[in-house]
């Protein structure tokens, strides 16, 4: 299997709110709800660039919870401050106009667009201390569409108190061969319908 680097990297800013509800003994159910600012691509690899407020919430009971970003999934804490996450997701694709909620351009007109997949998602991570980590993670979807992707990245919590936190993360990005084709390459189809000149991821 080939694995290439992707040199996309994303730097955001959340802040959130967070509230306990419903508590119960030793259990409870936290939500969190909040607004982030984001700067990015307006699709991986573009040279365009998009600035946008994004809503996020999260919900948690115990080791479950149902995200905005992650969908939904279990953490487990394991020793020596090492966590699991397994979840199941989405991948909202790409489409070949400018679009509101997903990545795309009207500079992909011709391009076709890639398809909304169900995804699989494992993430292994390692807490130093109390503001830094670092973790890896490896989505797949559940049919072949789109390819296997990876990434690692750190957190740092710049600010924290009892219901706001501030997080500051960096991630590096890396897909197999079919990933990069899917989203990077340029078919014979392609290069006839959009005039870009055949590529291989």
């Amino acid at each position: 299997m080939e694995v290439k680097y992707l040199s996309t990297m994303t730097v955001s800013a959340l802040v959130f709110f967070t509230a306990t509800a419903n508590a119960a003994e030793e259990k409870e159910v936290v939500s969190t709800v909040g607004l982030g600012y984001l700067n990015a691509m307006k699709y991986s690899g573009s040279d365009e660039r998009d600035s946008t407020v994004v809503p996020y919430f999260n919900i948690q009971y115990d080791s479950f919870f149902l995200d905005a970003v992650d969908g939904l999934g279990l953490n487990l804490n394991l020793n020596n401050d090492i966590y699991l996450t397994q979840s199941l997701g989405y991948s909202l694709g790409r489409v070949d106009s400018n679009a509101d909620w997903r990545a795309g351009s009207t500079k992909l007109k011709g391009m076709g667009k890639i398809k909304l997949a169900a995804t699989s998602s494992t993430t292994i991570g390692w807490n130093i201390g109390d503001t830094l980590s670092i973790e890896g993670n490896l989505t797949a979807p559940f049919t072949d569409s789109q390819g296997v992707k990876y990434r690692a990245g750190i957190k740092y919590r710049l600010w924290s108190d009892n219901r706001n936190t501030l997080v500051f993360s960096s991630n590096a990005k890396f897909g197999d061969s079919r990933h990069n084709n899917t989203f990077y390459g340029v078919s014979n189809t392609q290069s006839r319908n959009s005039g870009y000149s055949k590529y291989k991821a």
